[in-house]
């Protein structure tokens, strides 16, 4: 229904003359995600006082406008991030999560940004570019993330520009590494916070970062939508859940305020929060 909605709001939107249209726009945040492609400019109020470039093309661009970005991930960041944290951004696209958890974490903290692909690296330097003190926070790996070293290809999803999938075959030939290796490489001893939205590859990440989970033990926040469970096959999430069990993390469904419940593979929604079992008096609620 909320697609049917924002189909419509498009064929509205594309009626309109230029100057109505954007009088709409302005006034009314909720129409953003319907918003005609290509409308590029910057917009100097996401997340209430954060410059980015955007670009209507992408929906991530228009869920910034609009200010509905990832509610759940957003949420969890401000429930649970905290002034000095280190953070890790697995698939940071353009920014919009990277910005996100430079604020939380403060002129104290990190955030280590992830990101393969050429288009959204230019992106995501240029936005954080805009601004210089949450820029200071952040290290960009310029790399994709797996089970094993090597290369792969990134290619955008058909129907949805700017969202990609690595894989054998594509538009970009990236290199891949482990997060063990990773975070060894750049003398990182401390992780508390780990975002990994990599379209279907979540496990491989996590199993090219077991010396991290071990040792370091931050809490996850994963991406588990249906369409990747069923492209693998089935069982990916219940096997996602026996490997971050077997490291000693409790799985939580996440509500739409914050908050958490237990999840298993039989109860489970399109992003899951895993907590070290020794943290989950403090982050499993």
């Amino acid at each position: 229904m909320a697609q049917v909605s924002r189909i419509l709001r498009r064929l509205v939107l594309r009626s309109l003359p230029a100057g109505p249209r954007a009088r709409l726009l302005a006034r009314s945040p909720n129409w953003r995600k319907a918003a005609p492609y290509g409308l590029r400019f910057s917009y100097d109020q996401y997340l209430g006082d954060v410059r980015v470039e955007l670009d209507t093309t992408f929906l991530i661009d228009r869920l910034m406008w609009s200010g509905e970005f990832e509610p759940y991930l957003m949420a969890l960041i401000a429930r649970h991030v905290s002034p000095g944290d280190t953070c890790l951004d697995i698939g940071a696209n353009i920014g919009a999560s990277v910005l996100a958890l430079a604020k939380a974490v403060g002129d104290a903290g990190r955030v280590h940004a992830f990101e393969p692909a050429p288009p959204n690296l230019q992106r995501l330097r240029r936005n954080l570019s805009l601004n210089p003190t949450l820029e200071r926070r952040v290290v960009i790996h310029p790399t994709g993330l797996s089970d094993e070293a090597g290369r792969l290809f990134w290619r955008n999803e058909p129907g949805n520009p700017g969202n990609g999938f690595l894989g054998e075959t594509g538009e970009h030939e990236v290199p891949v590494a482990t997060l063990d290796d990773c975070l060894a490489r750049a003398a990182v001893t401390r992780a508390d916070f780990m975002k990994v939205d990599v379209e279907g590859m979540e496990l491989k990440v996590f199993k090219g970062a077991t010396r991290t989970l071990k040792t370091l033990r931050p809490c996850l926040y994963f991406e588990t939508l249906s369409r990747f469970e069923r492209s693998a096959g089935g069982g990916l999430f219940s096997e996602t859940e026996t490997y971050l069990r077997g490291l000693d993390y409790e799985l939580y469904r996440i509500e739409s305020d914050g908050s958490v419940a237990p999840a298993s593979a039989d109860n489970w929604s399109s992003y899951a929060w895993a907590v070290p079992k020794e943290k989950t008096d403090r982050f499993g609620r």
